[in-house]
C-alpha cells in the first residue's frame, strides 16, 4: 500500500474542547448575567425548556445551575423557581467556574466518605480490637484537647478518628478506600475543606466530640447500626457548610419539570 504524506492541515479542526456541555452552559448564562442581558431577580425557565433551548440532557442542565448557584449567581426558592442574583452573592474566593467545579467534586467525595465510613463502623461494631478501641478513644481525647486550634482540631479528627475507625473494621479494603479518600481530601480539597472547617462554630466542635463518644460507645457495645447512625450525626455536623449542602441536595434529580430547585 502506498504511504501517502499526511496532510496537517487535515486535523486542525478536530480539536476536543475540554469543557464540558454544562461548563459551556454556564459560560453562557454568565455572560449574559454579566452583561445585564439576565437582570437581577430574573426566574429562569424550566429545567426541561432550558434543556430543549440548549439541545442538551436535563443533568447538563442541573450541573450548569449548580455551578451558577456555587459561585452566586442564581438561587433556588422552594416552590418558586430560580432566580438570578446579581450583584453575586459574597463566596469568598469562589469566584470563577473552575472553583466552583472543585467545590462540586469536593462535595462528591464528602457524600462517598459518609457513605463509606457509615459502613465502616458498622464493621468495627463488630470487629474492634481492645487497642482499636484504645485507639479511638485516644484521637477523641486529642479532639478534646485542641478543640480550640482549628488545623489541629482538624487533623485529629481526620487523620486520626477517622483512620482508627477504619483500622477498627478489621477490612483492610475499607482500609484502604478510607485512606484514598482522606488523603484526597487533604491533598487536592485543604483550601475548600478549611473553608468548610472555618464555617464549624466552636460550638459545633463541641458537638461533634460528643458524637464522636457516642461512635465509640456504640462499637464498644457492639451496636452496628447505633454506629452507623451515630457517625452520620458526626459527619452531619463536622461538615455543615451552607455551600456543600447546596450543592450535594439542592439541585439533584428530583428537581421538577417546573424548573424548581429544592434548597
Amino acid at each position: 500500500m502506498e504511504v501517502k504524506k499526511t496532510n496537517e492541515n487535515a486535523l486542525s479542526s478536530l480539536k476536543f474542547d475540554k469543557q464540558s456541555a454544562s461548563e459551556k452552559m454556564a459560560q453562557v448564562f454568565l455572560k449574559k448575567i454579566r452583561s445585564g442581558e439576565l437582570e437581577n431577580g430574573y426566574c429562569m425557565p424550566p429545567q426541561r425548556e432550558l434543556a430543549q433551548i440548549f439541545g442538551v440532557g436535563m443533568s447538563t442542565v442541573r450541573e450548569a445551575l449548580k455551578i451558577l448557584n456555587v459561585i452566586g449567581y442564581v438561587k433556588a426558592i422552594h416552590g418558586k423557581g430560580t432566580f438570578v442574583v446579581y450583584p453575586p452573592e459574597v463566596r469568598d474566593g469562589f469566584e470563577d467556574i473552575n472553583q466552583a467545579l472543585k467545590l462540586i467534586s469536593f462535595s462528591d467525595v464528602m457524600v462517598g466518605r459518609r457513605a463509606i465510613e457509615c459502613a465502616i463502623v458498622e464493621l468495627a461494631a463488630q470487629n474492634a480490637k481492645l487497642e482499636n478501641l484504645e485507639e479511638i478513644r485516644r484521637h477523641i481525647e486529642d479532639m478534646e484537647t485542641n478543640s480550640g486550634d482549628l488545623e489541629a482540631w482538624y487533623d485529629s479528627e481526620l487523620t486520626g478518628f477517622h483512620l482508627a475507625l477504619a483500622r477498627a473494621s478489621q477490612n483492610k479494603t475499607l482500609l484502604e478506600i478510607s485512606k484514598t479518600l482522606i488523603q484526597r481530601v487533604r491533598q487536592e480539597y485543604t483550601p475548600l475543606m478549611n473553608y468548610a472547617m472555618d464555617n464549624v462554630s466552636e460550638e459545633s466542635r463541641k458537638a461533634s466530640i460528643q458524637t464522636a463518644k457516642e461512635v465509640y460507645e456504640r462499637i464498644r457495645d457492639r451496636d452496628p447500626k447505633g454506629a452507623s447512625f451515630a457517625l452520620n450525626e458526626h459527619l452531619s455536623i463536622v461538615l455543615e457548610h451552607e455551600q456543600l449542602k447546596k450543592t450535594e441536595n439542592g439541585f439533584d434529580s428530583s428537581n421538577t419539570a417546573s424548573g424548581e430547585i429544592k434548597n
